[in-house]
């Protein structure tokens, strides 16, 4: 996947000079302007949407949302105490 990444030029390939096992992958200045109009694209859905369900379904929603995040949240910190304490 990668691979296939790099050859779109979504993500750049930069190999170690000191440890050659060493690769260092990371996001493109293509790659980025692809994230960036995808959240655009995804962000405008969004509005869509909401404006469409209606103000009483779209602050349903956002409850949801701020309840799902909030869940999250909790479970990441649990997750870093569990692994801070385990030997």
């Amino acid at each position: 996947m990668v691979d296939k990444m790099v050859e779109a030029g979504a993500l750049s390939r930069e190999h170690s000079k000191i440890d050659r096992r060493e690769v260092r992958v990371s996001i493109s200045p293509q790659g980025e302007k692809a994230v960036e109009a995808l959240e655009a694209h995804l962000l405008g859905s969004l509005i869509d949407l909401l404006n469409g369900i209606g103000p009483k379904y779209a602050n349903m929603w956002c409850e949801v949302y701020e309840a799902v995040e909030q869940y999250m949240d909790e479970t990441e910190k649990r997750d870093v105490v569990q692994q801070g304490t385990s030997y």
